[in-house]
């Protein structure tokens, strides 16, 4: 679900930065059960509806494991029968806006060449379901890519289209973020052809600096 389908987003906005404080602590959010509204509960107003879904929660914490530095070990396919060109680099996540967001920056040289990524990762609370953006150096464009997790967060799945810069078409790019362990954890990304075949075209694993 993009942002574009929901116009009237602009407008919550502006209503929560006249009524919120813009104070949230930056720490990671806790995971947290939710209570159900009971017949002794008054109903929630608008502004109370806004206020929790400005704020950080439980799925927001399912990011945590990725958060910190690491060493990185990259596979990147440039063919679906061509061997992986094998590189390191290392990467560094932090929360971002107050635990509502989550940025991460690869660095790593790519065929003789610095290469660095931007990604930004979060949890719509509105649309429910984590969102997120890729930019690097091989390019102009940026991904928007939304997805869920599953296994507790332990796997996150993403799913992003977009245009194929020589051929022109239209492609899907799904991404898979699995926790190993407290110190480790595995990115893939696969590309998905009109024809729906697909090739893993990069894997990094990550693993928690000393």
């Amino acid at each position: 679900m993009s942002f574009a389908a929901h116009p009237f987003r602009p407008l919550f906005g502006l209503l929560l930065l006249a009524a919120l404080p813009l104070t949230a602590s930056p720490d990671p959010p806790a995971r947290k059960s939710t209570k159900t509204a009971t017949a002794d509960t008054p109903p929630e107003s608008g502004m109370d509806t806004l206020r929790k879904l400005a704020l950080p929660g439980e799925h927001h914490a399912g990011l945590q494991p990725i958060v910190g530095e690491w060493e990185t070990e990259l596979k990147i396919w440039l063919s679906l029968d061509a061997e992986p060109i094998v590189t390191t680099g290392e990467a560094v996540t932090h929360w971002i806006l107050g635990g509502r967001f989550v940025e991460t920056t690869y660095r790593a040289e790519f065929m003789g060449q610095p290469f660095e990524g931007k990604g930004v990762e979060g949890y719509d609370n509105y649309a429910k379901e984590y969102v997120g953006t890729w930019r690097d150096t091989l390019g102009t464009y940026t991904m928007l890519f939304t997805g869920q997790c599953e296994d507790d967060c332990r796997v996150r799945t993403m799913v992003a289209q977009f245009t194929e810069p020589v051929s022109g078409q239209r492609m899907i790019s799904r991404t898979v973020t699995t926790v190993i362990d407290d110190v480790s954890y595995k990115f893939e990304s696969f590309l998905v052809a009109p024809d729906g075949k697909t090739f893993k075209n990069l894997e990094i694993i990550a693993r928690r600096k000393k």
